[in-house]
């Protein structure tokens, strides 16, 4: 993978790479931490199975509109490439890109200051996102189907990755997984049922 993200920085910098460093989590993708011009970007690799040219075109397309809106927190936008375009093909066929990297900390959701931040960024996307139009003709992803997000997401490899993490995760925030898995296993056929909304 380590040529492959030399590949993918020369894509984009010609600059030399002062600082690159793993990013700790993230199953699907495989991605770096770069520090170019006193500048921190994130490079990645995308997955086969969970991202095809459509979708990132598409991921790009919705960043990108949200950008434009300057809302009141930041996006970790798509950087051109040296192609022109915001995305590369890699030589093995994958496909990679390089964003902005957000400084920041995740949000305690047991500080309220955090969670009027936290309502306030959805509100603002939710009303964002009512005003996105798009070409695209994306499949809908039905995150509450856990087994069926990747190829590799099955019970066994959940149940797996609950009792032995691949990277450190607080016990407390374990405990939150484990809860919402049972509570999705039990109310999927429910969510299935629910009536569509269609975003215009």
């Amino acid at each position: 993978m380590e040529h492959l993200i030399k590949e993918l920085i020369l894509s984009y910098f010609s600059e030399t790479v002062e600082n690159m460093e793993s990013v700790p989590f993230g199953l699907t993708n495989y991605s770096q931490v770069l520090t170019v011009n006193n500048k921190k970007y994130v490079a990645r690799i995308y997955d086969r199975h969970s991202k095809n040219l459509e979708k990132l075109k598409f991921e790009i397309e919705l960043t990108t509109f949200l950008e434009q809106l300057h809302l009141s927190f930041k996006l970790p936008g798509f950087l051109i490439a040296k192609t022109g375009d915001r995305f590369v093909q890699l030589s093995n066929g994958q496909f990679g890109s390089v964003m902005r990297f957000i400084e920041g900390e995740v949000p305690d959701l047991l500080r309220i200051s955090d969670i009027k931040e936290y309502g306030k960024t959805v509100g603002q996307i939710s009303v964002a996102l009512k005003r996105f139009k798009s070409n695209s003709c994306i499949q809908e992803i039905k995150f509450h189907k856990i087994y069926n997000l990747h190829p590799l997401s099955n019970e066994s490899s959940v149940t797996r990755f609950l009792d032995q993490p691949p990277f450190e995760i607080e016990s407390n925030q374990l405990s939150i997984l484990a809860d919402l898995l049972k509570d999705i296993r039990r109310n999927e056929s429910i969510i299935d049922e629910l009536p569509k909304q269609q975003v215009t």
